[in-house]
């Protein structure tokens, strides 16, 4: 719709002449009028002013761009992949490792435990051995202490016989003592028996001899002797060599 540029009527738009007052209409600018005005002016101040009016002009408004779409990486399943592989083989890798660790440990307590079963059955030689030494020492125990009751019994019976006497001189005590001398052994079990076998050739010949025992904590070292009187003197020798030494002088006899 369009509108006569001074009075303000309602004219068609190809009206070059307004129908109420006649005014010649410019064709141009009634169009333009024609976007302003909503409704015919009042006054014709109103009027006035609406033709002062600075055309509007209307910028065109271009057509939004079309969106794109994204494009797809043609690479991204390689990539993917390379991924994958990448932890599988860290992940591989780190299996291995533990691996070979856990080998390495079960081995080491292998032969660990090789070392402690060759241990084992060492100790058990020794222990074995141990036991039959005990077994010896037992039996050889076993037979002393028989001829010791023996030999206690044959000395009862010969003192019950025959009173047992010191021996009259020291040289009669040189002469029967070099006489029954023994054969000398290592071990103080065979050492102390021949000690008894010249306590008990004594007291046959009817002379007291003690078959004795010492004990030197100077050296550490025991020994075996025997021992005669001769008056108020006692004297030793050892049983494999017959030789006769004072060992303590003025013993009061009773």
């Amino acid at each position: 719709m369009s509108y006569c540029t001074k009075c303000g009527n309602e004219i068609s738009g190809d009206d070059l002449f307004c129908k109420a007052c006649g005014a010649k209409q410019d064709i141009s600018t009634t169009a333009k009028n024609s976007e302003i005005y909503v409704t015919p002016a009042a006054n014709e101040q109103t009027i006035e002013k609406l033709t002062d009016v600075t055309p509007v002009t209307f910028s065109s408004v271009s057509a939004p761009e079309p969106r794109m779409s994204p494009k797809k990486n043609p690479n991204m399943p390689v990539t993917i992949l390379s991924v994958f592989l990448a932890v599988a083989v860290i992940a591989a890798g780190f299996l291995g490792y533990k691996y070979i660790d856990d080998s390495n440990t079960i081995n080491t307590q292998q032969e660990t435990i090789l070392g402690l079963n060759a241990d084992k059955s060492s100790l058990q030689s020794d222990l074995s051995t141990a036991q039959s030494t005990i077994q010896d020492v037992n039996g050889q125990l076993s037979s002393t202490q028989s001829q010791l009751a023996t030999a206690e019994e044959d000395l009862a019976a010969i003192q019950a016989k025959y009173p047992l006497r010191n021996f009259e001189s020291l040289n009669k005590l040189q002469l029967w003592a070099s006489s029954h001398k023994q054969t000398d052994y290592n071990y103080a079990d065979d050492q102390y028996a021949t000690a008894l076998a010249i306590q008990q050739a004594a007291m046959e010949d009817g002379y007291l001899v003690s078959a004795c025992i010492c004990w030197a904590s100077t050296t550490g070292y025991h020994y075996i002797l025997c021992e005669a009187m001769v008056g108020t003197t006692v004297y030793y020798w050892h049983p494999e060599d017959g030789i006769v030494k004072i060992y303590m002088a003025d013993i009061p006899v009773d």
